[in-house]
């Protein structure tokens, strides 16, 4: 076991970045790609305006369905989370 670095190579990727401590406004979610995959981090944050949801970049519809999904489960707790 020790010399498996040795045999192995270092390793691929390096997932520190994704053990950051917890920030406000920022969630750690997943994507397939054709190279296995990827760590994005989806960022949020409160503004004035209408009670919808701005999808930006280039999205699967699982992401979008997650992205809804989310939006109502945050709507069905906004006055206990102290959002409203």
């Amino acid at each position: 076991m020790k010399d498996l670095e040795s045999y192995l190579g270092l390793p691929q990727y390096e997932h520190e970045f994704a053990e950051r401590s917890p920030e406000i406004g920022v969630s750690t979610g997943l994507a397939w790609t054709s190279f296995g995959g990827e760590i994005m981090f989806i960022e949020a944050t409160r503004m004035a305006g209408k009670k919808s949801l701005t999808l930006t970049g280039h999205l699967g519809e699982v992401m979008k369905e997650s992205a809804q999904a989310a939006l109502s489960f945050i709507r069905t707790r906004a006055e206990k989370i102290g959002i409203v």
